[in-house]
């Protein structure tokens, strides 16, 4: 794995599983108030198959359900910079 992989901040869209996100990140509700608190060096995965028993956490649900997505950059076109934000 490269270092974008455990860098702070940064989502990964694993294929055919779960967002990846390393910490440190608050994860909130709608409300603002703090579902969860994952610490710098820890990583928490999302649910992206709608079907977790933990949402909006993933439980690997998704390994049992055959769920199939493969997402890359080249998908959302040349509206991205470099560094991934709109220009």
């Amino acid at each position: 794995m490269t270092d974008i992989f455990k860098a702070p901040g940064v989502v990964i869209v694993r294929d055919n599983g779960p967002l990846r996100v390393m910490g440190p990140v608050d994860v909130v509700d709608a409300v603002g108030d703090v579902i969860r608190h994952i610490p710098a060096g820890e990583r928490q995965a999302f649910c992206r198959c709608n079907q977790s028993s933990d949402k909006p956490f993933c439980d690997g649900t998704h390994k049992h359900i055959a769920y199939r997505s493969m997402v890359r950059a080249a998908d959302f076109g040349a509206a991205l910079d470099g560094d991934g934000r709109e220009p």
